[in-house]
């Protein structure tokens, strides 16, 4: 062997190999994350659809209830197993009045917090 053959270094590529694979390991992670995300966002979504779905089931089954009814009462309508609506209405001058429309949670018996759909009109 000469000299010149000896001395020759081969072309390092070990850093630029580590640095590909570890862009492909984050890159992987982000996917793997983006996924889990995405469908935690579907399971709430699909829960959140099915307690609208659910409320405006009740609050039909309270419209026809009420409809049905000749004079002034109050009444609960089932929702699901954890929460109900309390309807209370009065008759004046032959117009039906609702006082109270209200989601009520069943194990407490309070009413929840945030956005709650508010009272159809007086019909």
């Amino acid at each position: 062997m000469s000299d010149i053959q000896t001395r020759r270094r081969p072309v390092s590529v070990g850093g630029a190999s580590l640095f590909a694979v570890l862009i492909i390991l984050c890159l992987m992670v982000f996917a793997v994350l983006a996924r889990l995300s995405a469908q935690s966002e579907r399971a709430l979504a699909e829960r959140a659809g099915q307690a609208v779905e659910a409320y405006y089931a009740a609050e039909y089954r309270a419209l026809h209830r009420i409809a049905d009814m000749s004079e002034a009462g109050t009444f609960t309508e089932e929702i699901d197993e954890n929460r109900e609506l309390r309807v209370t209405f009065s008759i004046i001058e032959d117009k039906t009045v609702i006082d109270e429309w209200t989601v009520v949670n069943k194990n407490t018996g309070e009413t929840p917090q945030g956005p709650i759909f508010g009272p159809p009109p007086t019909f």
